[in-house]
């Protein structure tokens, strides 16, 4: 059986949604160790490190990486999970990360890409290269070797969680070489697309709104599940 664990990263200002993603995991992705990393502590059965918000963004994953292996899978408490996911295909993914020495694989198609020729390291696994600067880092749910990521965000020393643009010229300097799975999804927004092996909202809140526009079947399930009041966040319609 995969043993692949979550590091969900969140903030006391979005534990209305992180209860979302832990059932929703709980369900999805059973059985499954998850880290919760936050700025307070959230009480739950799960392991829970607590981050300086003070501190700059970077070194709130210091303590965490200690709790995981050699892999994980990044995520954020509104990468909500709405299907099954693909354990098989999962675990051949992080088989393809070991396999081809890859410092990450995106569980999503997302980003701007390079017209060009690209290689396949494995069915539905393909490259992206360091010097591709729209693509070769994004927050999406990914399954990381945990030294690489936090070598390259010990080197962008980022301060705040949005500086991706210094990470992706990090990941540039360093020279990682990264993937990401697709297989033939439908495009959702418009720089990312459907994941089939790992099918979460990408993502649930756009400026601390639910993202109405981009997945409100999806939104209006969760919403009678558990529900919610879209008032009181506001509906982010684009």
């Amino acid at each position: 059986m995969i043993n692949l664990p979550i590091i969900v990263y969140t903030h006391h200002k979005n534990f209305d949604i992180l209860p979302l993603f832990l059932k929703r995991a709980e369900e999805f992705y059973p059985n499954q160790k998850i880290i919760i990393l936050s700025d307070e502590e959230f009480k739950s059965n799960y392991k829970n490190v607590i981050y300086k918000d003070s501190e700059p963004h970077y070194l709130h994953w210091k303590d965490a990486l200690n709790f995981v292996d050699d892999y994980f899978i990044y995520c954020q408490e509104d990468f909500l999970l709405y299907s099954q996911v693909d354990m098989v295909e999962v675990e051949r993914c992080l088989n393809s990360v070991k396999n081809n020495n890859l410092s990450y694989l995106r569980l999503i198609k997302s980003g701007i890409f390079d017209s060009k020729a690209r290689k396949e390291f494995d069915k539905n696994v393909f490259e992206i290269s360091s010097d591709e600067i729209g693509a070769n880092f994004a927050m999406q749910a990914t399954v990381w070797n945990k030294n690489d990521f936090y070598r390259v965000y010990e080197d962008s020393k980022i301060n705040r969680i949005f500086n991706e643009d210094i990470v992706r010229k990090s990941v540039f300097k360093l020279g990682l070489k990264g993937a990401y799975h697709y297989n033939n999804e439908s495009k959702r927004g418009l720089y990312h697309y459907d994941s089939k092996i790992f099918p979460y909202i990408a993502t649930a809140l756009v400026k601390g709104k639910w993202n109405i526009k981009e997945y409100n079947k999806e939104l209006n399930i969760l919403k009678d599940e558990f529900n919610l009041d879209f008032n009181q966040r506001g509906k982010y319609v684009g």
